[in-house]
This record gives structure tokens, sequence and C-alpha cells, in this order.
């Protein structure tokens, strides 16, 4: 039985990381490691290894997208798609620096969903769905302190699973922060009201 020092291990696990988040099978990278390191016997010696350069030629990157039509973000949902228990209408990429995502309630109520970009400063507005990217929140006028409707909320979180998808694509829309759009724009520029 073999006897493994720290320094091995660590290496072992933060390039199986790597190799798992980049795409490049983790057994290639482990065995690369492996090989390399004379006290580690795991019986994958006869592994082929990867180049060290194959792990970063493979780290995503961002890519250029279509600012006008940003539907790719929410797919596999398009117009008249059930998001939960309601239906999109429209998708919008506005000038105060948001997306809109126009839904109509299952009792007819139109609603609007605000997908900014992501927030991570400690006092940012909370959002009612948040991704790596982007915060989601619903534009009642409520500036945060209107509660939730069960049936919004949940097409919130509906659209939040679809964009954590998008987001693995490396796609990343120029959006501004919910505090960032408070800050620049007045209410009326902040989006139409549908009250």
């Amino acid at each position: 039985m073999s006897r493994y020092d720290r320094r091995s291990v660590l290496k072992l696990i933060g390039l199986g990381a790597v190799a798992a988040g980049t795409g490049v099978a983790a057994k290639s990278a482990v065995a690369s490691t492996v090989t390399q390191s004379s006290n580690l016997d795991l019986g994958l010696a006869s592994v082929p290894t990867a180049a060290p350069t194959a792990v970063a030629a493979q780290a995503p990157e961002a890519v250029a997208v279509d600012e006008s039509s940003p539907w790719w973000l929410i797919a596999p949902y398009g117009v008249n798609s059930k998001v939960a228990l309601s239906e999109i209408r429209h998708l919008q990429h506005s000038q105060s620096g948001a997306v809109f995502a126009f839904l109509v309630a299952s009792n007819g109520k139109p609603y609007r969903i605000d997908i900014c970009r992501h927030d991570a400063s400690i006092d940012a507005p909370a959002p009612i769905a948040r991704t790596a990217g982007y915060d989601l929140f619903i534009a009642n006028e409520g500036e945060g302190q209107a509660p939730t409707d069960r049936e919004q909320g949940l097409a919130v979180l509906a659209l939040a699973d679809a964009i954590r998808s998008a987001e693995l694509g490396g796609k990343r829309l120029s959006l501004l922060t919910m505090r960032e759009r408070w800050t620049r724009f007045s209410k009326v520029e902040l989006g139409p009201s549908l009250a």
C-alpha cells in the first residue's frame, strides 16, 4: 500500500477539480499527476497522460452575443412558453441595463421580471433568485418590501434555472446591477409599469 504525502494529495485534488471544470476528462488529468509522482500508485500508470497545456487550452472563454435578442439566456423557454404556472410573452433587452421578461399569470395579470447583472456586494438589493452572473427581481414597484406572489416567485426560480444552464456556455450580457440602475435612471426609465 502506498503512502500519500500531503502535497501529492492536494495536487491530485486540484487537478481533478480543474479537469472537471474545463471539460477535460478527469481520469487523464489525474493520470498525468499520478505518473509524475513516484509515491502514488493508484493503478492508473497505463492511462495515457494529457499534456499540461491541454487543460488550459480548453478553458471556456466569454462568447460574443447578439444582445438585441437575448432569448438564448432563458432557453428552452420561448414566446408563449409555460414558465411554472405563468406564460412568457416577450423578452426585451432594455435601455436601462436589464433584460425584461414579460409574463402573464394564470389569472391573466401581467407582470415583469427584471434580469440584472449580479451584485456581489454585501448591501446589494436582495433578488428573488440569483445565478453566478445575474440577479432576478420581480418588478412590482415594492422596492424589496412587497411580498412575493407565489406564482411569480416560481416563474423567477424556473428562469434562474434556465439562466444557469445558459451560463455554462460562457455567454454574458452587458447589464447593470439593480443598484446601478436605481442610481442612473428614474422610475419611469427603469421600465414600463404593468399596474
